[in-house]
Order: C-alpha cells, then structure tokens, then sequence
C-alpha cells in the first residue's frame, strides 16, 4: 500500500582512496517491501505454497482475530474521477435518474456529460438532470475506457463532475483482489494466498468506510490510498473464483470488523501497527514471517548504494552525511538513522511514510 519500510537495513560508510578528497558510499541492506503490518503477500504466497488455507492465513496475520459473513451485495462507493466531462455508455441500453424523473438511452454508444451554467448535469441525447443523477444498466457501464459494475453516481462539485461508482462489495473486491495480488499465484498452487487476500480486502473496505470513508472524500479510493481497483476491467478468473470461494467473508475482533492492512513483503518479520505508526492494535503486533523469505520473493533481500550527496538528496539533510547509524525497534525495523561528519549530526526518524 505504501513505499519501502525496510525490516533490516545496515547503513555503512565506507571512504574511496583517490587523489581527491575522500567521498562517504552508504550501503543500505535490507529485506521486504512496505509497511509490513499485518497481511504480508508474499508471505500468504509462501504459505499457500506450503499448503496452508486462507483460514490459517488470516489467522496468522491477524492474530486473535475470527471470520464471519456479511452480504456479498452491501454496496460501497468508489471514486472514480472528478473532472470537468464525462464520458459513460455501456454495452446495452442504460437510463439516468436524478430522483425525480428517469430518461433512457435507447443505443449503446457513449455519450458525453458535462455540467451546465446553472449546475445540472447535461447527457448529450438524452437531457438534463439535477445532481447527483444516477446511471444505470442491466450491463457493465463504461467510464472512459474502464468497465464497471453497479451504477455510476454523477455529482457536481464546483465547476467539475465527480464520478462515484456504486457497487456491490464483492463485486468491488473483484475488481482489487489481482490488482493487489498476481493472478498468476492461482496458476502455481497459491490460489488461497489470493482467497486471503480478499478476505483482506472486503474487510478494510467495510472498516474504513465505517469509520469516516475513504480517503477520497468520504468514498473509497481506486488507487494505493485506499486499495487498487480497476472495475470490471481488471477482474481475473483466479480473482474472481477468490471472491466466491469467501463470499462474504470478513475479519473481525471482538465482534467488529477488523482494519486488515496489508503490504507486499514483511521480509521476514511482520511489523508490529505501534512501531510503524503509533498506537497499538491487538491484532496487528510483530510476528515472525519466514514464509516470506521464499525463493520467488523479489524483495526477500536486496542492497542500494548511495553516495553522501544521493542521502542528502533522499533524506532532506542539511548536508552531506559522511557516516551512519541505524537503531532498530521491536519490529527489527528502522526505528531512527543518526547521520554525521565531522561538526554535525542529525536524527532521521523511521517508520512508514
């Protein structure tokens, strides 16, 4: 979901003999990608691998926590885009309602919708309707070149039109779950790693938006902020065979939906939420994660090597750094870098950013 968090780094200066004075190459070893709290999908591979089932999964990632069902149809909002035209069709005949009257579109052909001066919103064809207006059909709607599920809510906001895809949440999670996971892992015997990381889904979809909304004005967004959704559009046969397989099926402590993040690789070692990003939640502590460290991992283990200006440069220092230190926390993660020459020295915290 978010950028590199490693689990193990080592920073090393190392001083070049030459004519010239000598430069500082800083070493940066590490593991894993991401975050690291909670679900690790990397690891959901290794573990399906080893035969595990999606249950054992969530269970390990997720630690205390049980399943339950909710209804696959509850819907929830997706932004899709906010801009000043639209253009939206679908491959049969669709109608648009803005409550008070409903028109219909009699061919399939896409039309183009825009905002008028007095705020309503124009379907070329069809007419104008007040917002928001629905639009809606007994086949996938379009929305520029993506295919979606379940209507398509236009408001306007200000001078531009937002477009709110309205779809059923596991109709919605077929649309992220290989986005977020290949759907090449169900080819290779880790189709429960991709069942997991469903469940994962449906479960931060219905957490989030429980609890304020997405992070795109109160609706889910389709991208890292929230999770990647691609619609109809990017739906998989694995993908799709993953979201039946667990209809339904959430995360939950204590009886509420838990928040499941999750990230690529947690190198070894899943981080604990209070080391990443303060405040400790039950179900998201440290846990060892060797299954990640599998051969097919791309991230299992990796080196960069960067000169005292490139730190400078990626770390926002004052100055050139010629020697550095790094100080881990319980999660074995970056807890701080301490970087100096001589005359000066700064802290550069850890954590997730």
């Amino acid at each position: 979901m978010r950028r590199l968090v490693p689990t193990l780094v080592a920073v090393l200066a190392l001083a070049f003999v030459s004519s010239v004075p000598a430069k500082s190459l800083f070493v940066v070893t590490g593991h894993g990608w991401g975050h690291g709290v909670g679900l690790s999908q990397w690891g959901s591979y290794g573990l399906a691998r080893d035969n595990w089932t999606y249950q054992q999964i969530i269970a390990h990632y997720y630690r205390g926590t049980a399943l339950d069902a909710r209804s696959p149809g509850r819907q929830v909002g997706v932004f899709l885009a906010q801009r000043t035209s639209l253009t939206v069709g679908s491959t049969a005949r669709f109608k648009v309602t803005d409550g008070s009257r409903t028109r219909r579109h009699g061919a399939a052909n896409p039309v183009s919708v825009t905002r008028t001066s007095t705020g309503r919103i124009r379907v070329d064809g069809i007419g104008t309707f007040a917002s928001p207006a629905t639009i809606s059909s007994s086949s996938p709607l379009w929305l520029g070149s993506s295919r979606y599920r379940g209507d398509l809510r236009i408001s306007v906001v200000g001078s531009a039109l937002r477009a709110v895809n309205r779809v059923g949440i596991d109709n919605y999670v077929r649309g992220v779950v290989t986005r977020e996971s290949p759907a090449w892992w169900g080819d290779v015997g880790a189709q429960e790693a991709i069942e997991a990381q469903a469940v994962a889904a449906r479960s931060y979809a219905l957490y989030t938006l429980a609890h304020g909304g997405g992070k795109c004005s109160g609706y889910l967004c389709p991208d890292v902020r929230d999770q990647v959704y691609g619609g109809l559009s990017s739906e998989t046969a694995n993908g799709n065979e993953a979201v039946n397989a667990t209809s339904g099926v959430v995360v939950e402590y204590n009886g509420a939906i838990a928040q499941t993040f999750f990230s690529s690789s947690s190198g070894g070692r899943t981080a604990a939420s209070v080391d990443v990003w303060g405040g400790s939640v039950p179900y998201l502590q440290s846990e060892n994660d060797p299954a990640d460290l599998n051969s097919d991992n791309p991230n299992r283990k990796w080196r960069l090597k960067l000169t005292g200006s490139q730190m400078q440069s990626r770390l926002g220092l004052p100055r050139s750094p010629k020697d550095g230190t790094a100080a881990r926390n319980s999660s074995d993660r970056v807890r701080s870098m301490t970087f100096s020459r001589p005359g000066w020295s700064a802290v550069v915290p850890g954590g997730d950013a």
